[in-house]
């Protein structure tokens, strides 16, 4: 995984928010998050140099595959001080039919994936047309080959993770990546909150943050 503080405070806790696929920190104007904040992205692999132990608690957001990022890394290091986890239009199932985009879905993605598909996915975790010319050249910060390469490193790393009860689910009802229907089977007694909000795939501001 690769990782950017983008703000900084004197306190010792510590906000990760765990980026969807195919994004990197290009995202950074459309997060909200005051404190020590840090975005993590790029999942063909789930190692960290950051010292998620160091700090004296960690709030985890994440957000479409970044939720199977959070799940997998948490269980692998449970000496981090969890003390919240919000999931935000993604499940930790994402190759999962029943729970998530499906394992046929995601190997289609990997075997078209070019700049044409490339703007097809903008359009999809948009909706809206004027957000997806925004979230275009976002995508295009990383190329290609780099996009390809990690969906296939999440699509082989699928296993069966330890269950962990997030605190809040936000369920998207108008996404057309992570069917809402998924959303709702998983986190069904899964999540000590389940938020369904009437957004797209993209749960973050509309505009940049000033």
């Amino acid at each position: 995984m690769k990782f950017r503080h983008i703000r900084s405070s004197q306190s010792s806790e510590a906000t990760l928010w765990f980026l969807g696929w195919g994004f990197d920190s290009s995202i950074e104007p459309f997060i909200a998050d005051e404190g020590n904040v840090y975005l993590l992205w790029d999942y063909a692999s789930l190692e960290l140099s950051l010292d998620a132990s160091a700090f004296s608690s960690v709030t985890v957001k994440a957000w479409s595959m970044g939720v199977w990022a959070a799940e997998a890394f948490l269980a692998a290091h449970t000496e981090v001080r969890v003390s919240r986890t919000e999931a935000y239009c993604g499940t930790p199932r994402p190759a999962d039919a029943s729970y998530g985009i499906g394992a046929e879905a995601i190997r289609l993605t990997i075997d078209h994936w070019d700049e044409v598909n490339r703007r097809k996915f903008a359009r999809k975790v948009a909706v809206d047309s004027s957000l997806a010319a925004t979230l275009s050249p976002l995508l295009e910060t990383r190329g290609l080959d780099s996009q390809r390469s990690e969906l296939q490193s999440i699509l082989d790393a699928q296993t069966e993770l330890p269950q962990r009860v997030w605190d809040l689910a936000v369920v998207s009802k108008r996404d057309r990546i992570f069917p809402v229907a998924s959303q709702r089977a998983w986190w069904s007694g899964r999540a000590r909150s389940i938020d369904e909000r009437d957004i797209p795939h993209w749960p973050f501001s509309i505009s940049p943050q000033p």
